[in-house]
């Protein structure tokens, strides 16, 4: 029973280290109406090694939003 206890936790954990706990990237229309934080996350970024496709994607869309903030204020 404790082996197959101890089997399953350690499944679970790197279930769970492999898919990101389940987050899931915010949207570009997210961090469009909450740029104080997009800015916030795009400096976490500058500093993580981006290690699966949502990390990735997340990023992405706050650096989107910030560049379109710049944009939309430079017309």
């Amino acid at each position: 029973m404790k082996k197959i206890f101890f089997g399953l936790i350690t499944s679970m954990s790197i279930l769970m280290l492999f898919f990101g706990c389940g987050e899931e990237a915010k949207t570009l229309e997210y961090y469009k109406s909450h740029l104080e934080e997009a800015k916030q996350k795009v400096e976490t970024c500058k500093k993580l090694e981006l290690s699966n496709e949502a990390q990735r994607l997340d990023c992405e869309n706050a650096k989107e939003a910030i560049l379109t903030q710049r944009t939309i204020k430079a017309f």
